[in-house]
Protein backbone atom coordinates (compact mmCIF):
# COMPACT_ATOMS: atom_id res chain seq x y z
CA UNK A 1 0.00 0.00 0.00
CA UNK A 2 2.87 2.78 0.60
CA UNK A 3 4.28 1.71 -2.88
CA UNK A 4 0.79 2.10 -4.47
CA UNK A 5 0.76 5.39 -2.32
CA UNK A 6 4.31 6.58 -3.47
CA UNK A 7 3.54 6.05 -7.07
CA UNK A 8 -0.01 8.00 -6.61
CA UNK A 9 2.56 10.95 -4.98
CA UNK A 10 4.98 10.66 -8.35
CA UNK A 11 2.81 10.93 -10.88
CA UNK A 12 3.37 14.13 -11.77
CA UNK A 13 7.49 13.15 -11.87
CA UNK A 14 5.62 9.64 -14.02
CA UNK A 15 4.10 12.68 -16.86
CA UNK A 16 7.12 14.28 -16.90
CA UNK A 17 9.45 11.49 -17.69
CA UNK A 18 6.76 10.12 -20.17
CA UNK A 19 6.87 13.86 -21.73
CA UNK A 20 10.39 14.11 -21.94
CA UNK A 21 10.26 10.24 -24.39
CA UNK A 22 11.07 7.67 -21.40
CA UNK A 23 9.36 4.36 -22.58
CA UNK A 24 6.18 2.69 -20.44
CA UNK A 25 8.50 -0.62 -20.06
CA UNK A 26 11.39 1.69 -18.60
CA UNK A 27 9.21 3.02 -16.49
CA UNK A 28 7.75 -0.46 -14.94
CA UNK A 29 11.46 -1.70 -15.16
CA UNK A 30 12.49 1.18 -12.64
CA UNK A 31 9.59 0.34 -10.04
CA UNK A 32 9.79 -3.30 -10.18
CA UNK A 33 13.60 -2.69 -9.56
CA UNK A 34 13.41 -0.05 -6.46
CA UNK A 35 9.91 -2.23 -5.30
CA UNK A 36 12.35 -5.67 -5.55
CA UNK A 37 15.41 -3.71 -3.75
CA UNK A 38 13.31 -2.24 -1.09
CA UNK A 39 11.51 -5.89 -0.26
CA UNK A 40 15.42 -7.52 -0.81
CA UNK A 41 16.82 -5.03 1.92
CA UNK A 42 13.59 -5.85 4.45
CA UNK A 43 13.67 -9.48 3.62
CA UNK A 44 17.53 -9.69 4.81
CA UNK A 45 16.89 -7.87 7.96
CA UNK A 46 14.31 -10.36 8.38
CA UNK A 47 16.29 -13.18 7.91
CA UNK A 48 19.10 -11.77 9.98
CA UNK A 49 16.23 -11.55 12.92
CA UNK A 50 14.34 -14.88 12.52
CA UNK A 51 17.90 -16.09 12.92
CA UNK A 52 18.86 -14.35 16.35
CA UNK A 53 15.08 -14.91 17.52
CA UNK A 54 14.88 -18.82 16.59
CA UNK A 55 16.67 -19.75 19.88
CA UNK A 56 14.20 -17.91 21.86
CA UNK A 57 11.98 -20.69 20.86
CA UNK A 58 13.44 -22.89 23.53
CA UNK A 59 12.83 -20.76 26.12
CA UNK A 60 9.33 -19.76 25.14
CA UNK A 61 7.81 -23.74 24.99
CA UNK A 62 10.15 -25.88 27.31
CA UNK A 63 7.97 -28.68 26.92
CA UNK A 64 10.17 -31.76 26.05
CA UNK A 65 7.72 -33.18 23.67
CA UNK A 66 8.81 -30.08 21.46
CA UNK A 67 12.45 -30.11 22.40
CA UNK A 68 13.81 -31.97 19.49
CA UNK A 69 11.17 -30.03 16.84
CA UNK A 70 12.48 -26.97 18.54
CA UNK A 71 15.73 -27.49 18.59
CA UNK A 72 15.85 -28.89 15.22
CA UNK A 73 15.04 -25.97 13.68
CA UNK A 74 17.32 -23.58 11.63
CA UNK A 75 18.31 -21.45 8.44
CA UNK A 76 19.04 -24.19 6.11
CA UNK A 77 19.51 -23.72 2.34
CA UNK A 78 16.08 -24.71 1.80
CA UNK A 79 14.65 -22.45 4.21
CA UNK A 80 17.00 -19.60 2.38
CA UNK A 81 15.75 -20.69 -1.43
CA UNK A 82 12.38 -20.26 -0.14
CA UNK A 83 13.03 -16.88 1.91
CA UNK A 84 15.07 -15.54 -0.97
CA UNK A 85 12.04 -16.71 -3.58
CA UNK A 86 9.39 -14.90 -1.07
CA UNK A 87 11.36 -11.72 -1.41
CA UNK A 88 11.27 -11.63 -4.70
CA UNK A 89 7.94 -12.40 -5.64
CA UNK A 90 6.44 -10.27 -3.36
CA UNK A 91 9.09 -7.09 -4.75
CA UNK A 92 7.70 -7.99 -8.05
CA UNK A 93 3.95 -8.30 -7.12
CA UNK A 94 4.49 -4.78 -4.75
CA UNK A 95 6.32 -3.12 -7.63
CA UNK A 96 3.62 -3.99 -10.70
CA UNK A 97 0.44 -2.86 -9.57
CA UNK A 98 2.34 0.70 -9.37
CA UNK A 99 4.29 0.05 -12.26
CA UNK A 100 1.10 -0.55 -14.13
CA UNK A 101 -0.75 2.21 -12.26
CA UNK A 102 2.28 4.57 -13.72
CA UNK A 103 1.84 3.17 -17.00
CA UNK A 104 -1.31 4.75 -17.50
CA UNK A 105 -0.93 7.68 -16.16
CA UNK A 106 -2.75 10.67 -17.64
CA UNK A 107 -0.02 13.47 -18.86
CA UNK A 108 -1.95 16.32 -18.87
CA UNK A 109 -4.24 15.37 -15.60
CA UNK A 110 -1.13 15.14 -13.61
CA UNK A 111 0.64 18.31 -14.91
CA UNK A 112 -2.36 20.13 -14.12
CA UNK A 113 -2.89 18.69 -10.76
CA UNK A 114 -1.11 21.59 -8.64
CA UNK A 115 -3.62 23.94 -10.04
CA UNK A 116 -6.65 22.43 -8.52
CA UNK A 117 -4.40 22.68 -5.26
CA UNK A 118 -3.42 18.87 -4.63
CA UNK A 119 0.23 17.59 -5.80
CA UNK A 120 -2.15 14.66 -6.71
CA UNK A 121 -4.02 14.24 -9.63
CA UNK A 122 -8.23 13.02 -8.92
CA UNK A 123 -7.28 9.76 -9.42
CA UNK A 124 -3.99 9.89 -7.54
CA UNK A 125 -6.04 10.58 -4.64
CA UNK A 126 -8.63 7.97 -5.06
CA UNK A 127 -5.84 5.35 -5.11
CA UNK A 128 -3.77 6.54 -1.66
CA UNK A 129 -7.48 7.09 0.03
CA UNK A 130 -8.56 3.17 -1.27
CA UNK A 131 -5.10 2.33 0.03
CA UNK A 132 -6.65 3.49 3.36
CA UNK A 133 -9.29 1.95 3.39
CA UNK A 134 -7.37 -1.92 2.22
CA UNK A 135 -5.09 -1.65 5.47
CA UNK A 136 -7.50 -1.17 7.77
CA UNK A 137 -9.07 -3.91 5.94
CA UNK A 138 -6.09 -6.30 6.44
CA UNK A 139 -5.58 -4.79 9.63
CA UNK A 140 -9.22 -6.05 10.90
CA UNK A 141 -8.77 -9.60 9.04
CA UNK A 142 -5.55 -10.20 10.71
CA UNK A 143 -5.83 -8.95 14.39
CA UNK A 144 -9.37 -10.30 14.53
CA UNK A 145 -8.04 -13.76 13.53
CA UNK A 146 -4.96 -13.58 15.98
CA UNK A 147 -7.88 -12.81 18.49
CA UNK A 148 -9.84 -15.41 17.79
CA UNK A 149 -7.47 -17.86 17.51
CA UNK A 150 -5.41 -17.26 20.64
CA UNK A 151 -8.92 -17.21 22.07
CA UNK A 152 -10.15 -20.60 21.21
CA UNK A 153 -6.51 -21.68 22.15
CA UNK A 154 -6.83 -20.49 25.83
CA UNK A 155 -10.40 -22.03 25.69
CA UNK A 156 -8.81 -25.22 25.30
CA UNK A 157 -7.20 -25.13 28.56
CA UNK A 158 -10.61 -25.11 30.58
CA UNK A 159 -11.94 -28.12 28.33
CA UNK A 160 -12.07 -31.26 30.84
CA UNK A 161 -9.95 -34.51 29.53
CA UNK A 162 -12.49 -36.62 31.10
CA UNK A 163 -10.09 -37.69 34.17
CA UNK A 164 -7.79 -36.38 37.03
CA UNK A 165 -4.15 -35.54 36.68
CA UNK A 166 -3.41 -34.11 40.57
CA UNK A 167 -1.75 -36.22 42.92
CA UNK A 168 -1.06 -39.16 40.50
CA UNK A 169 2.45 -40.52 39.36
CA UNK A 170 2.80 -43.04 36.78
CA UNK A 171 6.00 -45.12 35.39
CA UNK A 172 6.38 -48.07 32.47
CA UNK A 173 7.70 -50.99 32.72
CA UNK A 174 8.43 -53.60 30.09
CA UNK A 175 8.26 -57.41 30.52
CA UNK A 176 11.57 -59.29 29.54
CA UNK A 177 11.32 -62.49 28.05
CA UNK A 178 11.01 -65.16 28.38
CA UNK A 179 10.21 -65.09 31.70
CA UNK A 180 6.62 -62.84 30.80
CA UNK A 181 6.07 -64.44 27.50
CA UNK A 182 2.84 -65.61 28.38
CA UNK A 183 -0.72 -63.63 29.21
CA UNK A 184 -0.82 -65.68 32.40
CA UNK A 185 2.31 -64.95 33.64
CA UNK A 186 2.10 -61.02 33.62
CA UNK A 187 -1.67 -61.12 34.94
CA UNK A 188 0.58 -63.03 38.13
CA UNK A 189 2.94 -60.04 38.00
CA UNK A 190 0.27 -57.43 37.83
CA UNK A 191 -1.29 -59.22 40.99
CA UNK A 192 1.89 -59.66 43.10
CA UNK A 193 2.68 -56.15 42.50
CA UNK A 194 -1.01 -54.72 43.71
CA UNK A 195 -0.89 -56.76 47.00
CA UNK A 196 3.14 -55.21 47.43
CA UNK A 197 1.65 -52.05 46.23
CA UNK A 198 -1.10 -52.40 48.88
CA UNK A 199 1.40 -52.34 51.35
CA UNK A 200 2.78 -48.69 51.22
CA UNK A 201 0.99 -46.39 53.34
CA UNK A 202 1.95 -43.50 51.49
CA UNK A 203 -0.02 -44.94 48.29
CA UNK A 204 -3.98 -44.01 48.54
CA UNK A 205 -4.80 -45.71 45.01
CA UNK A 206 -2.60 -47.89 42.32
CA UNK A 207 -4.09 -49.12 39.28
CA UNK A 208 -2.00 -51.00 35.94
CA UNK A 209 -2.99 -50.06 32.57
CA UNK A 210 -1.41 -51.04 29.13
CA UNK A 211 -1.89 -47.78 27.89
CA UNK A 212 -2.18 -44.05 28.82
CA UNK A 213 -4.44 -41.86 27.75
CA UNK A 214 -1.62 -39.14 27.48
CA UNK A 215 2.22 -39.57 27.27
CA UNK A 216 1.54 -43.01 24.78
CA UNK A 217 0.92 -43.30 21.41
CA UNK A 218 -0.26 -46.91 21.42
CA UNK A 219 -3.68 -47.00 21.77
CA UNK A 220 -5.95 -48.66 19.01
CA UNK A 221 -7.72 -51.71 18.15
CA UNK A 222 -10.75 -52.88 16.32
CA UNK A 223 -13.54 -54.07 17.37
CA UNK A 224 -16.87 -54.95 15.40
CA UNK A 225 -19.90 -54.31 17.38
CA UNK A 226 -23.32 -55.81 17.42
CA UNK A 227 -26.14 -53.87 15.90
CA UNK A 228 -29.63 -53.76 17.28
CA UNK A 229 -30.79 -56.38 14.89
CA UNK A 230 -28.01 -59.16 16.53
CA UNK A 231 -25.85 -58.16 13.38
CA UNK A 232 -22.00 -57.33 13.99
CA UNK A 233 -20.40 -55.00 11.48
CA UNK A 234 -18.63 -55.94 9.14
CA UNK A 235 -15.68 -53.85 9.24
CA UNK A 236 -14.23 -52.84 12.58
CA UNK A 237 -13.61 -49.73 14.04
CA UNK A 238 -10.53 -48.38 15.45
CA UNK A 239 -11.05 -47.45 19.39
CA UNK A 240 -8.97 -46.47 22.25
CA UNK A 241 -8.28 -49.70 23.48
CA UNK A 242 -7.47 -49.82 27.06
CA UNK A 243 -6.73 -53.13 29.14
CA UNK A 244 -6.56 -52.08 32.52
CA UNK A 245 -6.68 -53.39 36.07
CA UNK A 246 -9.79 -53.02 38.17
CA UNK A 247 -8.50 -49.87 39.95
CA UNK A 248 -7.60 -47.94 36.64
CA UNK A 249 -11.21 -46.06 36.29
CA UNK A 250 -11.56 -45.13 39.37
CA UNK A 251 -7.83 -44.09 40.12
CA UNK A 252 -8.34 -41.66 36.64
CA UNK A 253 -11.89 -40.05 38.73
CA UNK A 254 -13.91 -41.08 34.95
CA UNK A 255 -17.12 -40.91 36.01
CA UNK A 256 -19.61 -44.06 36.09
CA UNK A 257 -22.92 -44.05 33.66
CA UNK A 258 -24.13 -47.13 33.50
CA UNK A 259 -23.61 -50.63 34.14
CA UNK A 260 -20.57 -51.83 36.91
CA UNK A 261 -16.85 -50.84 36.22
CA UNK A 262 -14.38 -53.67 35.96
CA UNK A 263 -13.47 -56.30 39.25
CA UNK A 264 -11.20 -58.48 41.06
CA UNK A 265 -14.13 -60.92 39.56
CA UNK A 266 -13.21 -60.75 35.76
CA UNK A 267 -10.61 -63.27 35.37
CA UNK A 268 -8.90 -64.83 32.33
CA UNK A 269 -11.68 -67.85 32.87
CA UNK A 270 -14.84 -65.60 33.13
CA UNK A 271 -16.95 -64.72 30.17
CA UNK A 272 -14.66 -61.46 28.09
CA UNK A 273 -16.12 -57.89 29.66
CA UNK A 274 -15.78 -54.56 28.51
CA UNK A 275 -16.83 -50.66 29.77
CA UNK A 276 -17.15 -48.50 27.17
CA UNK A 277 -17.28 -44.71 26.95
CA UNK A 278 -20.64 -42.71 26.73
CA UNK A 279 -19.55 -41.49 23.61
CA UNK A 280 -18.99 -45.10 22.33
CA UNK A 281 -22.17 -46.71 23.72
CA UNK A 282 -24.04 -43.84 22.03
CA UNK A 283 -22.71 -44.17 18.71
CA UNK A 284 -23.52 -47.64 18.03
CA UNK A 285 -26.50 -47.92 20.32
CA UNK A 286 -28.07 -44.85 19.96
CA UNK A 287 -31.26 -44.12 22.08
CA UNK A 288 -30.23 -47.89 23.56
CA UNK A 289 -28.53 -49.00 26.62
CA UNK A 290 -25.05 -50.55 25.64
CA UNK A 291 -25.57 -53.05 28.75
CA UNK A 292 -25.26 -56.69 27.55
CA UNK A 293 -24.22 -55.85 23.88
CA UNK A 294 -21.43 -57.78 22.37
CA UNK A 295 -18.22 -57.10 20.58
CA UNK A 296 -16.35 -59.13 18.83
CA UNK A 297 -12.36 -58.23 18.25
CA UNK A 298 -10.77 -58.10 14.99
CA UNK A 299 -7.42 -59.75 14.53
CA UNK A 300 -8.69 -62.49 16.68
CA UNK A 301 -9.70 -66.19 16.31
CA UNK A 302 -13.26 -66.51 14.66
CA UNK A 303 -13.95 -68.81 18.40
CA UNK A 304 -12.61 -66.51 20.42
CA UNK A 305 -15.33 -65.28 23.10
CA UNK A 306 -17.59 -62.17 22.09
CA UNK A 307 -16.73 -58.74 24.51
CA UNK A 308 -20.06 -58.01 26.27
CA UNK A 309 -20.45 -54.48 27.57
CA UNK A 310 -21.05 -53.99 31.25
CA UNK A 311 -20.67 -50.50 32.08
CA UNK A 312 -20.47 -47.34 30.32
CA UNK A 313 -18.41 -44.23 31.99
CA UNK A 314 -17.36 -41.00 30.84
CA UNK A 315 -16.11 -39.56 28.07
CA UNK A 316 -12.06 -39.15 28.11
CA UNK A 317 -9.92 -36.74 25.50
CA UNK A 318 -7.02 -39.26 24.63
CA UNK A 319 -6.14 -36.88 21.90
CA UNK A 320 -5.77 -33.72 24.02
CA UNK A 321 -8.10 -31.28 24.61
CA UNK A 322 -8.09 -30.03 20.74
CA UNK A 323 -10.05 -33.26 19.26
CA UNK A 324 -12.95 -34.60 20.58
CA UNK A 325 -13.76 -37.36 23.04
CA UNK A 326 -12.65 -40.88 22.32
CA UNK A 327 -14.32 -43.81 21.47
CA UNK A 328 -13.09 -45.95 24.44
CA UNK A 329 -13.33 -49.48 25.16
CA UNK A 330 -11.64 -50.77 28.59
CA UNK A 331 -10.91 -54.76 29.03
CA UNK A 332 -9.48 -56.76 32.16
CA UNK A 333 -6.18 -56.68 31.68
CA UNK A 334 -6.15 -60.37 32.96
CA UNK A 335 -8.12 -61.32 29.69
CA UNK A 336 -5.87 -59.27 27.29
CA UNK A 337 -2.60 -58.16 28.11
CA UNK A 338 0.54 -56.97 26.60
CA UNK A 339 4.02 -56.83 27.43
CA UNK A 340 4.37 -53.68 28.45
CA UNK A 341 2.24 -51.36 30.79
CA UNK A 342 2.09 -48.36 33.08
CA UNK A 343 1.72 -48.03 36.83
CA UNK A 344 0.22 -45.10 38.23
CA UNK A 345 -0.17 -44.16 41.75
CA UNK A 346 -1.93 -41.55 43.76
CA UNK A 347 -1.03 -40.27 47.43
CA UNK A 348 0.16 -36.84 48.65
CA UNK A 349 3.56 -36.46 48.10
CA UNK A 350 5.15 -36.94 45.11
CA UNK A 351 8.78 -38.11 45.91
CA UNK A 352 7.26 -40.73 48.20
CA UNK A 353 5.05 -42.21 45.84
CA UNK A 354 8.03 -42.64 43.73
CA UNK A 355 9.66 -44.52 45.95
CA UNK A 356 7.12 -46.22 47.16
CA UNK A 357 6.83 -47.46 43.70
CA UNK A 358 9.93 -48.34 43.19
CA UNK A 359 10.34 -50.43 46.67
CA UNK A 360 7.44 -52.86 45.34
CA UNK A 361 8.54 -53.14 42.13
CA UNK A 362 11.94 -54.33 43.64
CA UNK A 363 9.90 -56.67 45.81
CA UNK A 364 8.17 -57.94 43.19
CA UNK A 365 10.16 -59.02 40.33
CA UNK A 366 14.21 -57.04 40.46
CA UNK A 367 14.39 -57.81 37.15
CA UNK A 368 11.68 -55.77 35.99
CA UNK A 369 12.81 -51.88 35.76
CA UNK A 370 10.41 -48.54 35.44
CA UNK A 371 11.23 -45.93 33.49
CA UNK A 372 9.36 -42.93 32.00
CA UNK A 373 8.70 -41.87 35.57
CA UNK A 374 6.30 -38.55 35.76
CA UNK A 375 3.36 -37.36 37.71
CA UNK A 376 0.37 -37.41 35.82
CA UNK A 377 0.11 -33.43 35.78
CA UNK A 378 3.27 -33.26 34.13
CA UNK A 379 2.28 -35.79 31.14
CA UNK A 380 -0.69 -33.31 30.74
CA UNK A 381 1.58 -30.03 30.27
CA UNK A 382 3.44 -31.55 27.82
CA UNK A 383 0.43 -33.11 25.46
CA UNK A 384 -0.86 -29.52 25.43
CA UNK A 385 2.42 -28.16 24.75
CA UNK A 386 1.70 -27.66 20.96
CA UNK A 387 -1.27 -25.44 21.84
CA UNK A 388 0.74 -22.97 24.25
CA UNK A 389 3.68 -22.49 21.67
CA UNK A 390 0.55 -21.29 19.31
CA UNK A 391 -0.64 -18.90 21.75
CA UNK A 392 2.48 -17.80 21.94
CA UNK A 393 3.13 -17.38 18.55
CA UNK A 394 -0.10 -15.54 17.54
CA UNK A 395 0.51 -13.39 20.67
CA UNK A 396 4.13 -12.53 18.54
CA UNK A 397 2.38 -12.43 15.06
CA UNK A 398 -0.54 -10.06 16.55
CA UNK A 399 2.39 -7.68 17.93
CA UNK A 400 3.97 -7.50 14.84
CA UNK A 401 0.61 -7.38 12.56
CA UNK A 402 -0.24 -3.87 15.06
CA UNK A 403 3.15 -2.70 14.62
CA UNK A 404 2.56 -2.79 10.78
CA UNK A 405 -0.72 -1.30 11.15
CA UNK A 406 0.57 1.41 13.21
CA UNK A 407 3.46 1.86 10.35
CA UNK A 408 1.36 1.28 7.25
CA UNK A 409 -1.52 3.81 8.42
CA UNK A 410 0.93 6.41 9.47
CA UNK A 411 2.70 6.23 6.17
CA UNK A 412 -0.22 6.32 3.66
CA UNK A 413 -2.11 9.07 5.87
CA UNK A 414 1.03 11.19 6.00
CA UNK A 415 1.44 10.74 2.41
CA UNK A 416 -2.23 11.86 1.65
CA UNK A 417 -2.23 14.88 3.80
CA UNK A 418 0.93 16.17 2.68
CA UNK A 419 -0.38 15.71 -1.14
CA UNK A 420 -3.28 17.89 0.18
CA UNK A 421 -1.38 20.83 1.76
CA UNK A 422 -2.15 23.26 -0.67
CA UNK A 423 -5.95 22.15 -0.28
CA UNK A 424 -5.66 22.52 3.33
CA UNK A 425 -3.98 26.23 2.94
CA UNK A 426 -6.30 27.30 0.93
CA UNK A 427 -9.05 26.46 3.43
CA UNK A 428 -7.11 28.49 5.96
CA UNK A 429 -6.48 31.61 4.01
CA UNK A 430 -10.54 31.46 3.41
CA UNK A 431 -11.10 31.34 7.04
CA UNK A 432 -10.66 27.91 8.15
CA UNK A 433 -9.22 27.28 11.50
CA UNK A 434 -6.15 25.20 12.70
CA UNK A 435 -8.92 23.49 14.84
CA UNK A 436 -11.15 23.36 11.86
CA UNK A 437 -8.32 21.82 9.43
CA UNK A 438 -7.45 19.37 12.10
CA UNK A 439 -10.94 18.41 12.47
CA UNK A 440 -11.47 17.74 8.92
CA UNK A 441 -8.77 15.55 8.63
CA UNK A 442 -9.43 13.44 11.32
CA UNK A 443 -12.66 13.17 10.33
CA UNK A 444 -12.29 12.24 6.64
CA UNK A 445 -9.80 9.97 7.30
CA UNK A 446 -11.44 7.58 10.07
CA UNK A 447 -14.25 7.61 8.02
CA UNK A 448 -12.07 5.75 5.17
CA UNK A 449 -10.60 3.38 7.78
CA UNK A 450 -14.43 3.29 9.58
CA UNK A 451 -14.86 1.52 5.48
CA UNK A 452 -12.11 -0.31 5.58
CA UNK A 453 -12.67 -2.16 9.05
CA UNK A 454 -16.45 -2.70 7.89
CA UNK A 455 -14.96 -4.77 4.56
CA UNK A 456 -12.53 -6.56 7.46
CA UNK A 457 -15.31 -7.57 9.72
CA UNK A 458 -17.31 -9.27 7.02
CA UNK A 459 -13.92 -11.21 5.49
CA UNK A 460 -13.07 -11.73 9.37
CA UNK A 461 -16.10 -13.79 10.19
CA UNK A 462 -16.57 -15.66 6.81
CA UNK A 463 -12.94 -16.69 7.91
CA UNK A 464 -13.36 -17.20 11.29
CA UNK A 465 -17.24 -19.77 10.24
CA UNK A 466 -14.43 -21.60 8.12
CA UNK A 467 -11.96 -22.32 10.64
CA UNK A 468 -14.69 -23.10 13.17
CA UNK A 469 -16.25 -26.28 11.13
CA UNK A 470 -12.25 -27.56 11.50
CA UNK A 471 -10.65 -26.21 14.79
CA UNK A 472 -12.47 -27.19 17.76
CA UNK A 473 -13.59 -24.70 20.26
CA UNK A 474 -12.88 -22.10 17.69
CA UNK A 475 -15.04 -18.78 19.15
CA UNK A 476 -15.85 -17.49 15.32
CA UNK A 477 -19.50 -15.90 16.93
CA UNK A 478 -17.93 -14.71 19.94
CA UNK A 479 -18.83 -10.61 19.14
CA UNK A 480 -16.43 -9.15 21.77
CA UNK A 481 -13.39 -9.80 19.53
CA UNK A 482 -14.52 -8.25 17.04
CA UNK A 483 -15.71 -4.73 18.55
CA UNK A 484 -12.59 -4.79 20.69
CA UNK A 485 -10.69 -5.08 17.08
CA UNK A 486 -12.72 -2.36 15.21
CA UNK A 487 -12.11 -0.10 18.25
CA UNK A 488 -8.76 -0.47 18.53
CA UNK A 489 -8.08 -0.19 14.73
CA UNK A 490 -10.26 3.36 14.44
CA UNK A 491 -8.45 4.62 17.06
CA UNK A 492 -4.64 3.29 15.63
CA UNK A 493 -5.85 5.20 12.68
CA UNK A 494 -6.79 8.27 14.50
CA UNK A 495 -3.11 8.20 16.31
CA UNK A 496 -1.74 7.71 12.86
CA UNK A 497 -3.66 10.86 11.35
CA UNK A 498 -2.58 13.13 14.08
CA UNK A 499 0.70 13.69 13.80
CA UNK A 500 0.41 14.54 9.69
CA UNK A 501 -2.92 16.16 10.30
CA UNK A 502 -1.45 18.45 12.81
CA UNK A 503 1.17 19.27 10.51
CA UNK A 504 -1.38 20.44 7.81
CA UNK A 505 -2.86 22.58 10.37
CA UNK A 506 0.09 23.88 11.58
CA UNK A 507 1.51 24.76 7.99
CA UNK A 508 2.70 28.50 7.11
CA UNK A 509 -0.05 29.14 4.74
CA UNK A 510 1.49 31.88 2.62
CA UNK A 511 4.72 29.69 1.92
CA UNK A 512 3.09 26.73 0.57
CA UNK A 513 0.36 29.14 -1.75
CA UNK A 514 3.41 30.87 -2.72
CA UNK A 515 4.92 27.24 -3.82
CA UNK A 516 7.74 27.24 -1.15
Amino acid sequence: SLLMAWAAERQRETALRLALGASSWRLVRQFLVQSVLLVAIGGALGVGMADVSLPLLQHLNPSPALARFLTGIGLDTGTLIFATALMLGTGLVAGLLPALHARKTCHADALRAESRGTSLSREGLRWQKAMIVVQGAVSVLILVGAGLAALGFSRLNEIRLGFESSDRVVFQIQFPEPAYATPERRAQFVRELEANLAREPSIRQFAFSATMPVGDIQWGGGFMPQRANGEFDAEPSVLHFRRVSPGYIPLMGTPLIEGRLLNESDKADTPHVAVISQTAARKYWPGESAIGRKMRRSGVPKDAPLVEVVGVVGDVRDAGTSSPPGETVYVPWEQVSLRRGWVLLRGDNTAELFAAGRRALAATAPDVASFNAATLDDLVWQAAALPRLQIVLLGVFAVIAISITALGSYGVMSQLVSNRQREMAIRAALGATRGEVLRLVLRQNAQLAAAGAGIGIVAAWMAARSAQSALTAFPADTVWPYAVVVAFVLLLTQIASYIPARRAAAQDVPKVLAGG
